[in-house]
């Protein structure tokens, strides 16, 4: 039975509990009746919550899934099948996954729905905790379980850094884990705790988006677990990269910036004892404020290697300027060293475009046409090789003759290529529209 018909068996029967006759093979026949014996039994603590199959690829492994157990139930559920004995054997927990359903009442504990995978085996039940799955959700229980920590129109619970939505783990020491915090540092301070779980694994923070929960802010956030071997693997300790995570995201927050999204690769080996990340930021910011997170990612040993900047359809309440979607990749490398080839942020480069250029448009519907901004950029990309590229729109070609000179005098964009501007309506205006590439030092 696939996992899909599975599921599907699940909501079908959720309030029956529903035996195959044919789930396992045993060599034992007397075991293979206490096995079933005890499946069952495990089964009826959990009445119309619980689905018995067997995992069509290999029809030694039951497939259990469950429906509307709450968080201590759904550990209950795991503990029970830990400790499972029958006939001189016992089971090992070989996958296990959960997802929160949406509460109805914000009173109302949330209920998971997922399945876990157990093998028998002809050893001994071994302790809970000393299954990896067992004890990683025990872990998610006491960091902050499932329940969030947010109400409509609230204030966050006190103590609380975030709450958990989706597991997915591996009994080899592998999985993924999906939930939301409270802000960027709270999302280190999460993966920092999980990560305390174990020494032969490895937690990294793979994505974060900022959302809002029942019109709270909050972060979603994506951690991969990863198994360290001895053979192939990489050898860098969790807590290095979450500590460099976590004062890269205090200084953000602490300089008011808005860090939108975030993306991390897996670590890849870089020579002996040597590791990088790819890491992509994805953030918000008026035009002035861009060479301060070029600064914070400096101050960070976030190595830079590319940056593309658009202007949106949003202004910044307070400046009234025009707000900028800006993606920066970059590379972090463990431990850090000067030696890398990746280049530094072009903070005074940025500096100085923005000295001459803006992103505010120089024509508006509501103020009609500004003499003051005769061009405005709409597009910047530069990359890790000194490579710039602009376009945007100028009042006149005087104004785009005199930004293009501005530019090179100042000497950090010493080749600049003009392609021939298009004539265009800007707001009811003719304008020209302008294409830039060129150098950057």
């Amino acid at each position: 039975m696939s996992i899909v018909n599975f599921r599907i068996l699940i909501i079908a029967a959720i309030a029956t509990i529903v035996l195959f006759p044919n789930f396992a093979v045993c060599e034992n026949p007397g075991a293979a009746k206490e096995m079933m014996k005890v499946v069952n039994e495990i089964a009826e603590l959990f009445p119309g919550k619980i689905v018995l199959g067997s995992d069509s690829s290999n029809i030694s492994n039951f497939e259990i899934g469950y429906l509307g157990l709450n968080t201590e139930e759904t550990y209950s559920l795991l503990e029970k099948c830990a400790q499972a004995e029958f006939g001189g054997e016992s089971f090992r927990i070989n996958a296990f996954n959960a997802t929160a359903s949406p509460r109805k009442d914000s009173q109302d504990n949330v209920l998971l729905a997922g399945t876990l995978f157990l093998h028998p085996v002809k050893e001994k039940a071994i302790k809970p905790e000393e299954h990896f799955i067992c004890s990683l959700f025990s872990s998610v229980k006491k960091i902050g379980g499932f329940n969030p920590a947010v109400q409509k129109d609230k204030p966050a619970q006190s103590g609380v850094n975030g709450w958990f939505s989706n597991l997915k783990i591996e009994q080899d020491g592998t999985g993924s884990v999906v939930g939301f915090a409270l802000g960027w540092p709270q999302v280190v301070e999460i993966a920092t705790a999980l990560a305390s779980q174990s020494s032969k694994t490895m937690l990294t923070i793979t994505e974060g988006f900022r959302n809002t929960f029942e019109r709270v802010p909050v972060v979603r956030f994506g951690f991969n677990i990863q198994n360290i071997t001895t053979e192939g693997g990489v050898f860098v300790a969790t807590g290095d990269i979450l500590k460099r995570m976590h004062t890269l995201f205090e200084k953000i927050e602490s300089a008011d910036l808005r860090l939108m999204d975030l993306r991390l690769s897996p670590p890849q080996k870089r020579g002996k004892n040597k590791i990088s990340l790819l890491v992509e930021f994805g953030f918000t910011a008026i035009d002035d404020r861009i060479p301060l997170w070029g600064k914070i990612f400096s101050e960070n040993a976030v190595k830079f290697d590319s940056l593309s900047i658009s202007a949106s359809a949003e202004t910044d309440p307070s400046s009234n300027k025009v707000l900028l979607s800006s993606m920066l990749l970059g590379m972090i490398y463990f431990p850090d060293s000067a030696s890398d080839s990746a280049q530094e942020f072009p903070t005074e480069a940025l500096s100085t475009l923005f000295t001459y250029g803006t992103f505010n448009p120089g024509i508006t519907k509501q103020s009609g046409v500004d003499p003051s901004i005769g061009v405005w950029l709409t597009n910047l990309h530069i990359d890790t090789v000194g490579k710039i590229a602009l376009s945007g729109y100028a009042q006149t070609p005087n104004s785009l003759k005199s930004f293009g000179q501005a530019l090179k005098k100042s000497g950090f964009f010493p080749t600049l290529k003009l392609d021939k501007p298009n004539k265009v309506q800007f707001s009811g205006v003719a304008v020209g529209q302008f294409n830039i590439t060129g150098n950057m030092k």
